[in-house]
């Protein structure tokens, strides 16, 4: 007995305000440990909340960013520059006394000769069955558009120097250039392509084409995907065979040649290219061209 409080009195003394903080927590100390889980809980909701709030934003202005997607086509100046081509190369002997300056006035910026630089020999005539683009280039604040014309007099190529000013409006700011047609290669051998040797696909494309080329659009629904656009042609045609399957893009888009014949008997050997898809069995979700004009198949 002696022993045990010998050894008992040899311990350590705990100072009194230790012996308190031990045995009895402070009320601050107790409160914070109470609190503990709920400031945890609200923290982590406020990273989460930064997290979702940055991936929102941030997913607006990454889908925000314009996609290059190609050269920019000015639509306006392509229009603009079709006009002024039209105005340009038509006139003739009947036309009324200054007619050609008067049509050609609203395109031309201002220090430009009246007649755009073209002043047309006596006693002859020109005039433009119908014009299409066949290019746009931009060189410095000025879109080059180069205009193919179906005049009287043959085809001509037109490079109109189109701008915009400070407000957006258009002017021709230069003289026109008279250029040479696209550039060609006869020599370019013909394409060669890989053949497709899958029946069922063969039976899903030809039965597919016929009914395309003959406008029988319900049996042809029957062969599309859900989401495939197709616009059947305006002249229906009598099939005379669908002969020849390639791989224009192996598993993807097949190249089809098809004798055909039009209303009036004429002959015609054609090419499609049909994209497919494989669901269990082959489908078509395009034919030849988008007709949404979105651009690509």
């Amino acid at each position: 007995m002696r022993q045990l409080v010998s050894s008992l009195t040899r311990l350590p003394k705990l100072s009194p305000r230790s012996h308190r903080a031990d045995a009895h927590p402070s009320l601050r100390m107790i409160r914070l440990r109470a609190r503990g889980p709920r400031i945890l809980l609200a923290l982590l909701v406020l990273v989460l909340c930064v997290a979702g709030l940055r991936s929102i934003f941030g997913g607006r202005a990454a889908s925000a960013r314009p996609v290059a997607a190609g050269p920019r086509y000015d639509v306006g100046a392509a229009a603009f520059a079709q006009s002024f081509t039209a105005a340009y190369l038509t006139w003739g002997p009947q036309e009324p006394e200054g007619a050609r300056i008067g049509a050609l006035k609203p395109f031309l910026a201002q220090g430009l000769e009246a007649d755009a630089g073209l002043a047309p020999a006596p006693r002859t005539a020109d005039s433009v069955a119908g014009t299409e683009v066949a290019e746009e280039r931009r060189v410095g604040t000025v879109t080059d558009v180069l205009v193919v014309a179906e005049t009287s007099a043959g085809t001509q190529y037109l490079s109109v120097p189109v701008a915009r000013g400070e407000r957006g409006l258009l002017a021709v700011v230069s003289y026109p250039a008279l250029v040479g047609p696209p550039a060609t290669d006869t020599a370019e051998a013909a394409l060669t392509l890989s053949a497709i040797e899958d029946k069922g696909l063969e039976t899903v494309v030809s039965r597919g084409l016929r009914n395309y080329l003959t406008g029988q659009a319900t049996n042809l629904r029957a062969d599309l995907t859900a989401e495939a656009v197709v616009s059947l042609p305006t002249q229906p045609l009598e099939v005379s065979a669908i002969d020849s399957f390639d791989w224009l893009v192996p598993k993807r888009t097949v190249a089809v040649r098809v004798e055909a014949k039009d209303a009036q008997g004429a002959r015609l050997t054609l090419t499609y290219q049909v994209g497919v898809v494989r669901r269990v069995r082959w489908y078509i979700d395009s034919i030849q061209v988008d007709p949404t004009l979105k651009g690509g198949m």
